[in-house]
């Protein structure tokens, strides 16, 4: 029986990323300039605060000043 787990563990470790990737914070990115911070999934846009506040106008949003 010990023998069986130590195989299982061998073949594991030859496959690159045999692990399941994790969602988070760090898995989501900005369409624009691939950021993780300071990211906003606002009605599906995906960007992260600085592109959407310098495309804001394009996208469709108005800016009251």
């Amino acid at each position: 029986m010990p023998h069986d787990l130590k195989v299982r563990s061998d073949v594991e470790k030859e496959l690159p990323n045999s692990h399941a990737v994790h969602g988070g914070k760090g898995q989501r990115r900005c369409r624009r300039c691939n950021n993780h911070r300071g990211f906003n999934r606002m009605c599906d846009i995906n960007l992260c605060r600085r592109c959407l506040h310098q495309n804001a106008e394009f996208i469709g949003f108005k800016i009251y000043n």
